[in-house]
């Protein structure tokens, strides 16, 4: 089977549409979109489907796309004690989470409390102590414990609950939908592969899994990258103790190593 090996050109924001395009080029030489729910269509948006979800599971990644900063805060009020997180939720982003009170300004009256492991909550009997814990599954979605009870009064009353999470990578359904991954190619040499792949002899298929495999490649190497002047750490250890600004007390602290 030869097909047009339609290149990746400087666009890699690819939509749906044009992703279904290029994978019918390259296996039917014929340019033309799909009909919506033919068979050539539900084919090829199972393999999309799979590409996407092996590009969000690639090993000893987190993806830059895939963070969210800036969800809506919750609010604590008087006796709720749980927040619905949003449905694309897959694990928090950082064991502390700001509680700004009512009337703050510019982070004025802003305390941090801790998001514990599920299996502290044993710790916490009486629901008495001011943390957090998440819980759920991906079927019936995750929830935002609270280990106490607001009561009226308190002066977390009212006060906004921030966060950022990771994501599951959005799945395409619309022939405007575009994937979130820097090069949208990986999702066309990967399926082109998976349908060439029939017979492993096949030079088309060989091509189209090295191309595959050379875009992930570069997507992990660019995700991984460090700018000029930005650690490659996390220098959370120094975050947690509040030892910055004496480098004697932690060997984690990079001025440490770096003493005259």
């Amino acid at each position: 089977m030869e097909g047009l090996f339609l290149m990746a050109t400087e666009n890699t924001q690819l939509s749906l549409s044009t992703i279904m395009q290029q994978i019918n080029a390259n296996i039917y030489l014929n340019a033309n979109i799909p009909t919506v729910n033919s068979n050539d269509w539900n084919l090829y948006l199972a393999l999309i489907t799979s590409a996407i979800n092996q590009w969000e599971m690639e090993q000893n990644t987190l993806w830059n796309e895939l963070w969210v900063m800036n969800p809506a805060p919750f609010t604590i009020e008087e006796n709720v004690t749980s927040f619905t997180l949003p449905t694309d939720f897959k694990f928090m982003g950082g064991g502390m989470l700001p509680v700004t009170m009512t009337g703050s300004v510019n982070g004025s009256q802003v305390e941090t409390l801790p998001v514990k492991r599920l299996e502290e909550r044993v710790l916490n009997p009486r629901n008495n102590q001011k943390e957090f814990y998440v819980a759920g599954n991906p079927v019936n979605g995750y929830t935002l414990y609270l280990g106490w009870t607001p009561q009226a009064g308190d002066p977390e009353i009212g006060a906004s609950v921030g966060y950022y999470y990771y994501k599951h990578a959005n799945l395409l359904t619309n022939g405007t939908d575009i994937p979130e991954m820097s090069d949208g190619w990986f999702i066309v040499y990967t399926a082109c592969a998976s349908i060439m792949g029939q017979d492993i002899n096949n030079s088309n298929y060989q091509r189209m899994a090295s191309l595959a495999e050379t875009s992930l490649l570069n997507m992990v190497t660019l995700n991984n990258k460090s700018t000029n002047f930005q650690d490659d750490y996390i220098k959370d250890v120094d975050a947690l103790t509040g030892m910055q600004g004496n480098p004697a007390l932690s060997k984690f602290n990079s001025e440490y190593w770096s003493r005259s």
